[in-house]
């Protein structure tokens, strides 16, 4: 599939099809690439456990658990690879400012706009670029400060027209280019360092950037490429994008909401009451994260959860492992964890709760190192499917905490 996926990103760099079109067909062909894998993996795996059940070993299940454990990391490691490569092809071609003026045909217009913003200004901001790069930041000035960089083609462009336009309405300023194709841009805007009611970014084919922003809300939309927001305080943060990563560190805000596709989604040093973190064909990764309610999913890869404190956590993969180190368990009193032809690692040193597990696998091993457990349901030597259902002497609903792991043909850890 990698000359398809070459002649895609071909086709879009030449401008013979549109970012939309070049998204979809790219969506598309991982969608039919990862159903083939899978498919055909799987069967492979099928036939494996039929011949070796059939010999009758010992060691059968243990062998036939590996082998499709194998397999779901070898379709995770497949699938991030692919991800990675179609994100960092697009995301190099298109950071080259001047991409366009390679295949000629274009010109190079810089914009330079200010507006100057007063002190209690409390309207909504928005910035719209196409094909390009937005980087928002502050600065200690009362100006609100656009620097356009447009290449734009020579049969559209009079040469003299402004490419940029600014409207004004009773509620929004409103950053705008006047064509909406054969153009790119790159945007690098400045604002004065004071807390906003909404910044919105909206581009494509080209990151978004944004550092040191206060605002009750910040929306970062854009397409095959990678979205970073640094130092943000406010009460709400949305980042939307497709074939591109997903960024947030040292971030406090109340709700946090990320969508891709293809790519990884990382949340490092953040405060939130709740976090809805999914993607696919991507790990997802928590690091010190502090929430009231953390929900990540993604598909074809791992789910890590390092150092988190949350009240509720529901992570759910496929072919990939979900593995936790450090949780705080002071607050904790759901964790929902959940994926098939992977593992499933908890760790439970930090545990200072009575607890009630919910423990299931269709052909994997059981290894729960939890002392002082009553069991309700023990089957984890039998051949074949297990069932866990355990819990602390003391353990209730109102002080404790609820773990259900769910797996098919991977093993499940509780350290």
């Amino acid at each position: 599939m990698k000359d398809e996926r070459m002649m895609i990103l071909t086709m879009l760099e030449e401008g013979k099809i549109s970012s939309d079109e070049a998204s979809k067909l790219i969506e598309a062909l991982d969608d039919s690439e990862f159903k083939e894998t899978i498919s055909s993996n799987i069967k492979k795996s099928n036939d494996e456990k039929e011949k070796k059940l059939n010999t009758k070993e010992v060691s059968t299940e243990q062998k036939i658990e590996e082998k499709t454990e194998n397999l779901g990391e070898s379709i995770e490691n497949n699938t991030n690879s692919i991800a990675d490569k179609i994100v960092n092809a697009v995301d190099n071609f298109l950071e080259k400012g001047n991409f366009m003026n390679l295949f000629g045909g274009y010109e190079t217009v810089v914009e330079n706009l200010e507006k100057t913003l007063p002190s209690d200004f409390n309207k909504t901001l928005e910035f719209n670029g196409i094909n390009g790069r937005i980087i928002l930041k502050p600065w200690d000035k009362n100006e609100l400060y656009v620097k356009a960089t447009s290449n734009i083609k020579k049969n559209i462009y009079d040469g003299k027209s402004q490419i940029y336009e600014i409207i004004e309405d009773d509620n929004k300023i409103i950053f705008k280019p006047r064509y909406t194709s054969g153009i790119g841009i790159k945007l690098e805007v400045s604002i004065p360092d004071n807390k906003y009611q909404k910044i919105i970014l909206s581009t494509t084919n080209g990151k978004i950037d944004v550092s040191d922003i206060k605002s009750k809300e910040i929306l970062c939309n854009t397409s095959n490429a990678s979205i970073n927001i640094s130092d943000f305080y406010g009460d709400n943060l949305i980042a939307n994008t497709k074939n591109g990563k997903v960024g947030l560190y040292s971030i406090k805000s109340e709700k946090i909401q990320i969508r891709t596709s293809n790519a990884s989604a990382l949340l490092e040093n953040i405060v939130s009451k709740d976090i809805d973190s999914t993607t696919k064909n991507g790990k997802s990764t928590l690091i010190k994260v502090i929430s009231n309610s953390i929900v990540t999913t993604t598909s074809n890869s791992s789910i890590n959860l390092d150092n988190v404190e949350a009240s509720s956590i529901i992570a759910k993969t496929s072919n990939g492992k979900v593995y936790t180190y450090d949780l705080k368990t002071e607050n904790l009193n759901h964790i929902d964890l959940r994926t098939s032809n992977s593992s499933i690692d908890l760790s439970s040193k930090s545990f200072n709760k009575p607890i009630c597990i919910n423990a299931k696998t269709s052909m994997g091993r059981m290894d729960i190192n939890v002392p002082k457990l009553v069991y309700d349901v023990n089957n984890q030597n039998q051949l074949g499917s297990k069932t866990i259902l355990a819990h602390s002497i003391d353990y209730t609903k109102d002080n404790g905490i609820e773990i259900i792991l769910t797996t098919s043909n991977g093993s499940i850890r509780i350290n």
